[in-house]
């Protein structure tokens, strides 16, 4: 039995939760500004530089909350933003701006008082006096830290998922900060008010994904049924649901943890490369590092629990004349597409496929695909062996497929890859609506 919750437009742009991003991210910043008299509160170098620390840091506490917000993943959001790549972009930037924003608001502060006495200044950003000021300032070492450790240490995914709990816990520590610090809020209720709603929001996404998730975020028990060895780096695992479950479409995202003992018990991301309506979903999995890896040796009955589906992108796109390019394993979610097209019969006008990889045994599922294109006329898949071939260009895509202004491109492959392919086609100014990406190596 399927319970289909989930009808969905993956390709839509996602400027409706931007939008909402943004404008609740700014709205404290709208606030403060008729809070009071703008001339007395730049009529100086100090109260400028005083006016700039408050509202960097009630727009980078705002934004650290959205961006807690986001780090939910629930349904709404994710459709909101046109699917969970979309979603966990804003996440990422947000994340950036919030922790830059939140970074300047001491150094701001700290400058106010320089005309005065450079001693005071310096001695303004260490600890000492308010325990308000000290809270502040603990929130600040432990998100500096967490970052650092995100950006530059070279840790297994799992360990960079728990260090975002600390970046919770300083959002907490800040919102008591900047509640009870008094300087920004005392003069504005409504400031007082919607900063308090804020924090509370992010709190309950923060102990809804990062304390409790194993409580309180609905998964799904599956079995797998099937494990197919594809080449010597790819398995692809049929899982079967042991009751209900929703409806599943190619392409989308699932959060998948398998019970066993040779495994941690982690939630990972993978694509799903079955046909849309399929009971059983498929997904491939390539060795990549010391989970994927182990992953290798699931034996059939393991027991897994399935968060999601998440949307991603799809074919359903304004233009039925479209091009698809997928990078190594960025082939999956083209995989179910393509899948879904010969088990529907649906028909296009023309889709051709570029598959890409470093050689040949690469190309995974190319026989599978070519299969497909021999008994769908509008289907063309044409393999790329970089080692031999040379890379992808936006120029010899245009050369086979012709004028590419009225096609929809799909895009899912290597960071690398989609960006220059994307700085291409922006070239031959290929419209940015009809280019649609994957991006989900942001979570991995």
């Amino acid at each position: 039995m399927k319970i289909n919750k989930n009808k969905q437009n993956p390709n839509k742009s996602g400027t409706q939760g931007i939008n909402w991003f943004i404008q609740l991210s700014l709205f404290p910043g709208l606030l403060w500004l008729f809070s009071g008299s703008l001339d007395a509160r730049f009529n100086s170098f100090s109260s400028s530089m005083s006016s700039m620390g408050q509202l960097s840091g009630l727009i980078g506490t705002a934004l650290m909350a959205n961006t807690l917000i986001l780090s939910s993943r629930i349904r709404p959001l994710v459709s909101l933003f046109g699917g969970i790549e979309k979603l966990y972009t804003a996440h990422k930037w947000g994340g950036i701006a919030a922790f830059t924003l939140l970074l300047f608001h001491p150094l701001f502060l700290s400058l106010r008082l320089l005309p005065f006495s450079v001693r005071s200044a310096g001695l303004f950003l260490l600890p000492g006096g308010s325990w308000e000021k000290n809270l502040g300032i603990a929130a600040l070492i432990i998100m500096t830290i967490t970052v650092l450790v995100t950006l530059f240490a070279n840790f297994q995914y799992q360990f960079l998922k728990f260090t975002h709990k600390f970046l919770g816990a300083a959002f907490l520590a800040g919102s008591i900060h900047g509640f009870f610090i008094g300087n920004s809020t005392a003069t504005s209720t409504s400031l007082k008010i919607y900063l308090a709603a804020l924090a509370c929001a992010g709190a309950i996404a923060f102990l809804y994904r990062g304390l409790f998730p194993n409580r309180l975020v609905q998964r799904r028990a599956y079995t797998v049924t099937k494990v197919r060895r594809v080449n010597s780096a790819i398995i692809e695992l049929t899982l079967a649901p042991d009751s209900s479950s929703p409806s599943f479409h190619s392409g989308d995202v699932v959060f998948v943890t398998f019970l066993t003992p040779i495994l941690p018990p982690e939630s990972h991301p993978f694509s799903i490369c079955s046909a849309t309506g399929n009971a059983t979903i498929q997904i491939a999995i390539k060795s990549v590092g010391d989970y994927t890896k182990q992953v290798q040796n699931l034996p059939v009955g393991t027991k897994a629990l399935i968060e999601g589906p998440y949307q991603s992108f799809s074919h359903k796109c304004k233009n039925k004349d479209q091009i698809w390019i997928a990078g190594g394993i960025g082939i999956t979610p083209f995989l179910g597409m393509a899948r879904t097209l010969a088990q529907n019969n649906e028909r296009r006008s023309r889709i051709t496929l570029f598959y890409s990889a470093r050689t040949e045994r690469d190309l995974a599922f190319l026989y599978e695909l070519q299969q497909l294109a021999s008994r769908k006329p509008f289907f063309r898949i044409i393999p790329i062996n970089t080692n031999k071939d040379g890379r992808l260009t936006a120029e010899k895509i245009s050369n086979t497929c012709g004028n590419l202004h009225k096609k929809d491109i799909l895009m899912c492959g290597p960071l690398s890859m989609v960006q220059s392919l994307q700085k291409q086609f922006t070239k031959l100014k290929v419209p940015r609506g009809n280019i649609h990406t994957a991006e989900f190596y942001l979570l991995k």
